[in-house]
């Protein structure tokens, strides 16, 4: 900005108005959709999480609040399927028999013969 402010006034409006719109884009859904992508977490839990970290914690609860809330997340998922399983229910991604089904096809894989090349 202090480069554009020795160019012609009009310049300096311009540069000013994308100077913010870049930075609300970036702040507001870039940022969040990149971390939240790298941690497993949607935009909005990611978005939630700073959030919550800044209120308790300031500017390092800013900091680790997405990679904490991305570790309680997998551990939250973890431990639903572990109970589901040892429930004896199928979850939402598995068929009944899946194992059975598995194990078919790796059999079928190990008896084909290798194709000449």
């Amino acid at each position: 900005m202090i480069v554009a402010l020795f160019q012609p006034w009009p310049m300096v409006v311009w540069v000013i108005l994308f100077f913010l719109v870049i930075q609300q884009f970036e702040s507001n859904w870039l940022g969040p959709r990149v971390t939240g992508h790298a941690v497993g977490l949607h935009p909005l839990g990611a978005m939630f999480a700073l959030m919550v970290g800044f209120e308790i914690a300031g500017i390092l609860g800013g900091l680790f609040a997405v990679p904490v809330a991305g570790v309680l997340w997998v551990f939250t998922v973890a431990t639903y399927q572990a109970v589901m399983r040892a429930a004896g229910e199928p979850l939402g991604d598995e068929e009944p028999g899946g194992d059975r089904q598995l194990e078919t096809l790796a059999a079928a894989d190990r008896e084909t013969e290798p194709v000449p090349q």
